[in-house]
């Protein structure tokens, strides 16, 4: 992620994914529900915990 702009799945054929955010510090990734994206709770991850769980979901 290059940008502070909310990002959706390129593999998401409906409106029901999650969007990510990288934040200015670089160091947090913000997740929220594509959904209803201004009402949605948004949760936060440091890099260590995203980067493992992104390791994990990606096709091998």
């Amino acid at each position: 992620m290059s940008s502070y702009a909310w990002r959706k799945t390129r593999r998401s054929a409906t409106s029901n994914c999650v969007e990510c955010q990288l934040q200015p510090d670089h160091h947090h990734v913000k997740v929220r529900d594509s959904k209803c994206p201004h009402r949605a709770p948004q949760l936060t991850f440091a890099d260590p915990s995203w980067n493992a769980f992104v390791s994990r979901v990606q096709p091998r």
